[in-house]
């Protein structure tokens, strides 16, 4: 499996917020979400599906596999932890903590 993009990492965040927040997943969700084209998403959800994080059913609902939710989990775990630190010791209030963190989570260290 190979190193994930930003982009990837930010189709695979938000598809497992929405399956948290509301259970089924469909690729007009996510457009919307992301404020992104159709098209673009399409694309995007063929890479994650070649890479195999998630699958697609027949009435276009969308899953995170296992590694798929297992990413997204790490993912979302960092974002916490950073968005947590950056409002406790930089004191910056919820909303800017998670706008600097949405940014900078892509930062390999």
């Amino acid at each position: 499996m190979k190193k994930l993009t930003q982009s990837c990492e930010t189709y695979l965040m938000t598809i497992y917020q929405l399956q948290e927040f509301k259970g089924k997943v469909r690729s007009v969700d996510i457009a919307k979400t992301l404020g992104y084209a159709r098209a673009s998403v399409c694309n995007a959800i063929k890479n994650l599906m070649r890479e195999e994080l998630i699958t697609m059913d027949a009435k276009k609902n969308i899953y995170l596999t296992t590694h798929g939710k297992n990413q997204a989990s790490e993912l979302q775990r960092k974002y916490l932890l950073i968005k947590k630190y950056l409002m406790v010791v930089w004191g910056m209030d919820e909303q800017a903590a998670a706008r600097d963190v949405s940014r900078t989570i892509h930062i390999k260290c």
